[in-house]
């Protein structure tokens, strides 16, 4: 995570957020954290974006999740490229919805850990698939 420009004074939290949206098809992801050059790490054992603010928030403050997208489809693995999600959308009206609603969102974009390595490297920077529109 990379913070460029704290506008505002964002962070820390105000106590007066009480609802964060976590958006993305990155937020939820126990895997992605790991990366790609995983070595030994063991799969879906990280602590999630959307785990990981539940945690540091506490009870005061609601926090809800909406995945937007799905970043990959079908087989997730270093055997096979990831196959991104291009077109569907039907997760962006519940993000919307859960954003409006909320003092604050965390969205969560990037790339999935599936989507480069040995072999793998991207030659766009850019936000693959759906991830800019629902940005």
């Amino acid at each position: 995570i990379v913070l460029l420009k704290n506008e505002k004074n964002l962070l820390p939290l105000s106590s007066s957020v009480k609802n964060i949206a976590v958006i993305g098809p990155l937020a939820d992801d126990k895997n992605t954290p790991i990366g790609n050059w995983r070595a030994q790490g063991e799969a879906n054992s990280a602590v999630s974006i959307l785990e990981g603010v539940k945690n540091a928030v506490g009870k005061n403050v609601k926090v809800t999740y909406a995945k937007g997208a799905d970043l990959g489809v079908g087989e997730r693995s270093f055997l096979k490229p990831l196959e991104i999600n291009n077109t569907d959308k039907s997760g962006f009206k519940a993000a919307v919805d859960a954003a409006k609603k909320a003092d604050l969102v965390i969205l969560a974009l990037g790339e999935d850990a599936f989507q480069s390595g040995e072999g793998r490297s991207q030659v766009n920077i850019g936000l693959a698939g759906v991830q800019k529109e629902l940005m």
